[in-house]
């Protein structure tokens, strides 16, 4: 009885294009608008008001009734306001998009650099071990280069740094392999980047053909 071969592909990020949502709501001509033309504004909406049949009828009541009329409308906005106005902050969604972008550099290996709010997609360039769409694009297409830059990585451990032009004496921490917080005594450590992960790792492509846990005959038992 023939076996079936499972293969499993790993899901990589959606292309890398920055949140439009965000950069709407916190486009400068919407607060421009809202400094500048908010007291035109206002005076053009009682205008309207005042134009209508049922304002000039409550003019010509008592005042005391114009009172109350008022309160109980009053009333009925600021109710209607507070159940249908919602109450998250305007940055309440771009703070989501940075904790996932951030998820993306600590968990999913992406470089800090390539994150969508870093480097245009146009200037982007390979990183060893970044897992963008960019980069398992580039590895895809150039096997030989990759293999032999992280065969490089392996013999010289400050290759990686010298790629990204890092020279100073203390590495950004977005460039190192782990981070330690605590003390000396009682401390934690969490990899930061793994230039390496490449070696450890292959996506498995769309075609099951090009992927170097294919098998060309069906396993049968013996």
């Amino acid at each position: 009885m023939d076996r079936k071969i499972r293969t499993f592909k790993r899901t990589l990020n959606k292309d890398d294009k920055y949140n439009t949502k965000i950069k709407e709501q916190m486009d400068i001509k919407n607060f421009q608008y809202q400094s500048h033309d908010k007291k035109r504004y206002d005076n053009l909406i009682l205008d309207c008001i005042r134009s209508y049949a049922i304002t000039k009828r409550i003019i010509q009541l008592p005042y005391d009734t114009q009172r109350r009329i008022y309160i109980f409308a009053m009333k009925n906005y600021w109710k209607n306001m507070t159940l249908n106005q919602p109450l998250r902050p305007i940055w309440c969604d771009y703070k989501k998009y940075l904790d996932n972008q951030l998820k993306r550099s600590i968990i999913d290996n992406v470089h800090f650099m390539h994150l969508e709010f870093n480097t245009l997609p146009e200037n982007k360039k390979w990183i060893p071990g970044c897992t963008c769409n960019f980069c398992q694009n580039y590895k895809k297409n150039h096997r030989n280069e990759v293999d032999e830059i992280l065969n490089k990585i392996v013999e010289d451990e400050y290759y990686f740094l010298k790629m990204l032009g890092c020279h100073e004496p203390f590495v950004n921490k977005w460039n190192q392999y782990e981070t330690f917080y605590g003390d000396a005594l009682n401390y934690t450590r969490i990899i930061t980047f793994d230039p390496l992960k490449d070696m450890f790792e292959d996506n498995i492509e769309a075609s099951p053909h090009d992927s170097p846990i294919y098998f060309s005959q069906e396993l049968s038992p013996s």
